[in-house]
């Protein structure tokens, strides 16, 4: 039996970078001839846990007011990683992007993945953050995206009503923090190699091929 390498992904669905690395490394794992011998483990990681759930401002102006960016640098930044997104098939709107308290969505996404739908739900919450300004804190959007992939709408909303799944993002982030994790997306593959920040589907790839080749010296 041919032994399987993990690749571990932290990642936030209110992150721009996230869903571009998510879709680079997709393409990485179809190039790779092991990919049936790949386990992907998707953690949580939450940018800004002081994030508001209600009345988020937009991405620009967060960038202006709250990190303090010069406007050409705000405007340059958002055109830059959309042109990015654009060359993976990724379609941006981030001006209409709000950032919020990712907290439950990521709770509902180990609820999701628990059911078998976690990939659908993270693609689903992706797509809504980046391409149609959606507030992915609001517990009826939530709702309404859990449904779009399949979930029980009365099983997720006692997800939402409760705290069920908090203790497994809170291990996503301690796991994170132990091992250095300061941004996102961070993958880690065979629990030895760390690949940070915008990864291009070449260097993703030749992770992979490393990985592999050292787990099967």
């Amino acid at each position: 039996m041919t032994e399987k390498i993990a690749v571990d992904v932290w990642s936030d669905p209110v992150c721009p970078w996230c869903y571009l690395g998510k879709r680079r490394f997709e393409q990485a794992l179809e190039r790779f001839e092991h990919r049936e011998h790949v386990e992907v483990r998707w953690r949580s990681f939450e940018l800004d846990p002081s994030a508001p759930r209600t009345d988020p401002p937009t991405l620009p102006e967060r960038m202006l007011n709250v990190l303090g960016l010069p406007p050409g640098e705000a405007e340059y930044g958002i055109t830059y990683i959309t042109g990015l997104a654009e060359e993976v098939g990724l379609d941006y709107h981030l001006c209409d992007a709000r950032p919020v308290n990712s907290g439950d969505a990521h709770r509902l996404l180990h609820f999701a993945t628990a059911n078998g739908k976690g990939d659908e739900l993270r693609e689903r919450l992706s797509s809504a953050y980046c391409g149609e300004g959606v507030n992915i804190g609001d517990h009826e959007t939530l709702l309404s995206l859990a449904e779009q992939v399949g979930l029980d709408r009365a099983e997720v909303a006692e997800v939402l009503r409760s705290d069920a799944h908090a203790a497994e993002v809170a291990q996503d982030v301690a796991d994170a923090r132990r091992i250095g994790v300061t941004s996102v997306p961070t993958f880690l593959f065979g629990g030895a190699h760390l690949a940070a920040g915008a990864c291009s589907t070449d260097e993703l790839h030749g992770a992979l091929k490393r990985t592999w080749a050292d787990a099967h010296r």
